[in-house]
């Protein structure tokens, strides 16, 4: 059981707006009273016009969208929004209660929607996998700002960087002032020895360092593995490279306490006079890679639960089957029994049984365990073809009456 503050938090975590497309009205009302009441945002629409009209005045967080509506497909739907500019970035989950098959799902989702609920809902379920689809687009949100921002800020640095290189030996108050008030981690280092030349404040603080301890370091004192590092450092390569060059790699640096931080490093060519050195640069993807990582495992999750429902749709599936086999064989059974009873009962009583009644009763017997034969022919016949993508289902009741 969930405490007061736990609740809260969730309710602040689910603070969403989720647009649900749905043409039955009691539906419709239904999946909003269960998504307000557990803290979610709701806008409603009623057809594939009207869902349009909603998105062209608010940009809801996640589309809940009913796959059969009056006057469009819901797939279609589902294309269209994702190929708007405006929509695509949004969430769309299907639902439906007809089109549950795995190939309509896959269509679905190939269509570009993020998920795919089977009706009726299950309450717990459902909302457990509406707040696991908002996790995830909350998740993804995150990474497409950080990397729009990265992109920014690659970019900003990129041409920073070009500009100081052309103006360093013209100007070394400008090539100070871009060195110290850069975002990024920035030190120069000595080619042979590895050791820092200079360096700006947000180098030291990144790998919580003061900087008198940091200016008595090597590079290798923060990059054990030092594979990339050894590569940057060789003065011969160095000189091939163009000023204007960069190399770009992921490492791990080791900050002040030991703990590892994974960064994206861009490594320049730098000459002041005839002093050669290398410009490094690095950013701190650590967060980055862990969101990453949680989005990994959300879809793995997301995964397992659709396949436990396939296998339980199944499982019920061959239960029902085997009740109704049960069931039809039990009626020819049920007469070839009777028939034999009475034969044996009839000749424990010295019945005088003529060859005319005799062969009728064997005739009976026949004629059911015929009859079995037929069932289990036609059951043996549906299970080979059900495994074929072409198979149709098969309704066995009317397979026994004729």
């Amino acid at each position: 059981m969930k405490t007061p503050q736990e609740s809260h938090s969730l309710r602040a975590e689910r603070h969403q707006t989720i647009l649900v497309v749905d043409d039955d009205e009691h539906m419709r009302r239904v999946t909003v009273r269960i998504l307000e009441k557990t803290g979610y945002d709701t806008l409603e629409a009623d057809s594939g016009k009207a869902c349009f009209e909603v998105l062209d005045d608010e940009l809801p967080d996640l589309v809940l969208l009913d796959v059969v509506l009056p006057d469009a497909d819901g797939f279609d739907i589902c294309r269209r929004i994702k190929t708007r500019p405006e929509t695509s970035h949004l969430y769309v989950i299907l639902a439906s209660g007809a089109r549950v098959e795995p190939e309509e799902q896959a269509r679905g989702l190939a269509l570009g929607a993020d998920g795919y609920l089977a009706k009726p809902f299950v309450y717990e379920e459902f909302i457990a996998r509406i707040d696991s689809f908002s996790r995830l687009h909350r998740t993804e949100q995150a990474l497409r700002e950080d990397r729009d921002a990265a992109k920014h800020n690659a970019q900003r640095h990129a041409d920073a960087l070009a500009v100081a290189n052309v103006q360093l030996s013209e100007s070394e108050a400008r090539y100070r002032a871009i060195f110290t008030h850069s975002a990024d981690s920035i030190v120069v280092l000595d080619p042979e020895t590895g050791v820092f030349r200079d360096f700006n404040t947000r180098a030291h603080q990144s790998l919580g360092y003061d900087r008198l301890t940091f200016s008595g370091l090597r590079l290798a004192d923060i990059a054990p593995s030092a594979k990339n590092e050894e590569k940057a450092l060789s003065k011969a390569r160095l000189e091939r490279l163009d000023p204007l060059d960069v190399v770009e790699y992921e490492t791990v640096f080791v900050d002040a306490e030991g703990e590892p931080h994974d960064v994206r490093v861009r490594n320049q060519k730098l000459r002041i006079g005839h002093e050669l050195s290398l410009l490094m640069l690095w950013t701190d993807v650590t967060e980055e890679k862990r969101a990453k990582e949680e989005k990994a495992r959300i879809e793995r999750e997301m995964e397992e639960q659709r396949s436990l429902a396939l296998r339980a749709d199944r499982l019920r599936s061959l239960g029902e089957m085997a009740a109704g086999i049960a069931h039809e064989l039990n009626q020819p059974l049920f007469g070839v029994r009777g028939t034999a009873e009475n034969l044996v009962i009839g000749l424990d009583r010295g019945w005088s049984l003529s060859a005319e009644r005799l062969r009728s009763s064997l005739e009976e017997i026949i004629e059911q365990a015929d009859r079995m034969t037929y069932i289990i022919n036609h059951v043996r016949t549906f299970a080979r073809e059900s495994g074929r993508p072409e198979s149709q289902p098969v309704n066995l009741s009317e397979v026994v009456r004729s």
